[in-house]
């Protein structure tokens, strides 16, 4: 089974999540990388990242290493921004071809993700969503513990998947 990682990550949260997933399916991982993203780390980048949510922008990425409609599976990581995905998951969804995926969603908040899931399952319409996980800052909170939850959730999808 071929299974790929999709996610943006701005502050490394989505990203630890990712790379874990990927360490235990030995999934192929796809950061993706908007060709203008914002560098501010101080207050502004709660201006400018909900300004772009609210605006429903769709930032140009950078070309994706992978293809996702050559996967059996796709897991798509975000960020909670004002209570939904982010921008780059949003370019990702409308330039890139998903239909009858199966697809698992992850998401990392600072904590209300106030149905997000629900946001991009609204997108993802066409597909199969076997399951979604939310985790509160996993580096801010005791990252080793934030593995464990990663692991664990994997270990309950390999059913699902229909792995071993």
């Amino acid at each position: 089974m071929k299974i790929l990682v999709v996610y943006y990550s701005y502050e490394g949260n989505t990203r630890f999540v990712a790379e874990h997933i990927a360490e235990f399916f030995h999934a192929d991982v796809q950061e993706l990388k908007p060709k203008i993203d914002m560098h501010s780390r101080s207050f502004m980048k709660y201006v400018w990242g909900g300004k772009m949510v609210l605006m429903r922008e769709k930032p140009d990425l950078e070309p994706l290493k992978y293809t996702p409609s050559d996967y059996d599976v796709v897991f798509i990581g975000t960020p909670v921004w004002a209570w939904t995905f982010t921008p780059a998951i949003n370019g990702f969804l409308a330039g890139t071809p998903l239909q009858g995926k199966r697809v698992v969603l992850f998401y990392c908040h600072g904590g209300a993700p106030r149905g997000v899931a629900d946001k991009l399952k609204a997108l993802l319409q066409g597909n199969t969503i076997l399951g979604e996980k939310g985790f509160q800052e996993p580096l801010k909170w005791r990252p080793e513990e934030a593995v464990l939850a990663v692991r664990t959730w994997c270990r309950e999808l390999k059913p699902i998947l229909g792995i071993e």
